[in-house]
Formats: C-alpha cells, sequence, structure tokens
C-alpha cells in the first residue's frame, strides 16, 4: 500500500456485495481466502470467502469492486502494468 501511496495510486472500493450466510461466534477462528477477477482498464473484482477454520463452513462471501484513482487528480486510471504483473498469482482467469 505505501508503494502505492508513493506512487500517487489508490485502489477504492465502490461497492461490496455481501451474502451472510452463518455468524461467526466470539472468540472462533475464521479464515479468509481472496482472488481478484473481472480486471479491466480500471477496475477489478475481489472475491472473499469468509470460513469458520474449525469445520470450513462458509460464513460469508463478498464481492467488491475497486477503483483505481490518482491521487494527485481523483480521476480514475488505469491500472498499471507493475501491478497487474505483481497480482497475477492472485487473478482468476
Amino acid at each position: 500500500m505505501q508503494r502505492m501511496r508513493d506512487e500517487g495510486f489508490a485502489i477504492l472500493i465502490r461497492k461490496n456485495q455481501i451474502q451472510y450466510l452463518q455468524p461467526a461466534l466470539y472468540d472462533e477462528e475464521i479464515e479468509v481466502a481472496s482472488y481478484v477477477y473481472d480486471v479491466r482498464r480500471a477496475s477489478a473484482m475481489r472475491y472473499y470467502a469468509i470460513t469458520r477454520a474449525s469445520d470450513g463452513a462458509l460464513l460469508a462471501q463478498v464481492n467488491s469492486l475497486g477503483v483505481w484513482v490518482d491521487l494527485n487528480t481523483g480521476l480514475s486510471a488505469r491500472f498499471p502494468d507493475q501491478f497487474l504483473t505483481d497480482f497475477a498469482a492472485n487473478t482468476a482467469a
């Protein structure tokens, strides 16, 4: 994140869709898995699966729309090639 700020960019979350399936209880350990998909010129979707560690039960699913923003202008901007390269391992086709 610091590198992005140093280069004058940020990812702003424009929209979240959350599907709550089961509650997490106090002191339960949870796990979060995530990947990026639907990468476009200046935006991408990120999926999160939140599960209970003890039994793997799916507690919630989240889809977030992130927009790449130039902090100097406040406008959306094209994803830098290096950013896409850095996150390639966590991007679904």
